[in-house]
């Protein structure tokens, strides 16, 4: 699995379109349902927008344990190559963390169900 892909970058070099694949524990929300089914579930059917993607990677998306996140990073036009690398790896280190934040948030309850007599 890689941890980001570039899907397109613009004309004028000064921005990107990345797709980040952030990787999912292993683990229960509240409602002890596994955070990789939860994902699941909630993305059903969803396609990878890389169109290189290998089977596996797609299957590890359809099976929760990657979340695909899009995003257009800019640039400034006469920002070197190799920082522009860095500037997407630093994206992805942040985004490790505020994406699985933020799938948690979204999914803490997911699966759960009571019955009040």
């Amino acid at each position: 699995m890689s941890n980001y892909h570039v899907l397109d970058t613009g004309l004028r070099n000064n921005w990107s379109k990345v797709a980040f694949h952030i990787p999912i524990p292993d683990e229960t929300n509240v409602a002890n349902y596994n955070l990789r089914t939860a994902l699941s579930e909630y993305k059903s059917g969803y396609e990878s927008e890389v169109p290189y993607i290998d089977s596996a990677e797609q299957d590890q998306i359809t099976a929760g344990e990657i979340y695909e996140h899009i995003e257009s990073v800019t640039f400034t036009i006469a920002m070197p190559n190799v920082d522009r690398i860095s500037m997407l790896d630093a994206m992805y280190t942040a985004l490790e963390t505020d994406m699985l934040n933020k799938i948690r948030l979204k999914l803490k309850f997911w699966g759960y169900s009571k019955d009040v007599s």
